[in-house]
């Protein structure tokens, strides 16, 4: 299985590739957000929960952009392709 990429969702797009990160499935990606969102309250926040949904190309980067988002707390950031 192909790699992905994720970044966090940040002010400006400069800002917000420089947490690119790549992963391998997408239990990896709720692993990594779970433990980032566990420092505002273990158990606040259920990472499994999120959504990936279709955003946009971004002709800037090159990516297929799709919104990783938790209802409850927001936009997480963004990935490359469907995961």
């Amino acid at each position: 299985m192909e790699k992905f990429k994720f970044r966090e969702h940040r002010g400006s797009l400069l800002d917000s590739m420089d947490t690119v990160r790549e992963f391998k499935t997408k239990q990896d990606l709720v692993d990594h957000l779970q433990k980032k969102l566990d420092q505002f309250g273990r158990g606040k926040y259920d990472v499994s929960k999120m959504t990936v949904e279709p955003y946009v190309f971004d002709h800037r980067i090159g990516w297929d952009t799709h919104l990783v988002h938790l209802a409850g707390y927001g936009v997480l950031g963004y990935t490359n392709r469907q995961i």
